[in-house]
Order: C-alpha cells, then sequence, then structure tokens
C-alpha cells in the first residue's frame, strides 16, 4: 500500500509541475510571437521547456517505481 501511495504522490507532483510551468511557459511564448517581448526570451524559454521534461520524466520514473519523490529509494 505504501508504494502505490509514494507512486502516486510522485503522479501528482509531475502534474503539479505541468500546472505551475506550462502555462507559464506557454504565455512567455506566445508574448515573443506577438512581439511584445524580446526575441532573445527563446533561449530562456527553451531552458526552462528542457528543465520541465527532465523533470517530469524524473517524477513519472519514480511514480511508476513506487517512490516518493523526496526519496531517492523504495521505503
Amino acid at each position: 500500500m505504501r508504494r502505490i501511495w509514494d507512486g502516486l504522490l510522485s503522479f501528482i507532483s509531475a502534474l503539479i509541475a505541468v500546472a505551475l510551468l506550462g502555462p507559464v511557459l506557454w504565455f512567455a511564448f506566445q508574448s515573443v510571437r506577438a512581439g511584445d517581448a524580446p526575441n532573445w526570451l527563446y533561449a530562456p524559454i527553451i531552458v526552462l521547456a528542457l528543465m520541465l521534461i527532465l523533470l517530469i520524466g524524473a517524477l513519472l520514473q519514480k511514480a511508476l517505481k513506487g517512490i516518493s519523490p523526496v526519496r531517492e529509494r523504495r521505503r
């Protein structure tokens, strides 16, 4: 039961990361496309998107293994 709960916590953490950073990335991208922000803002947007992808991958991997998001190994 504990592994299921830990996996669920990791999955919820991945969803929270997408919910917090996804809109930021989207609206920053749209502001650059509309011309409201400078073009050099594409570089931080790409870096933040890659970091989000890595974070989601790590959290989903932990979710599948049943590891809590704040631990490195199973309990």
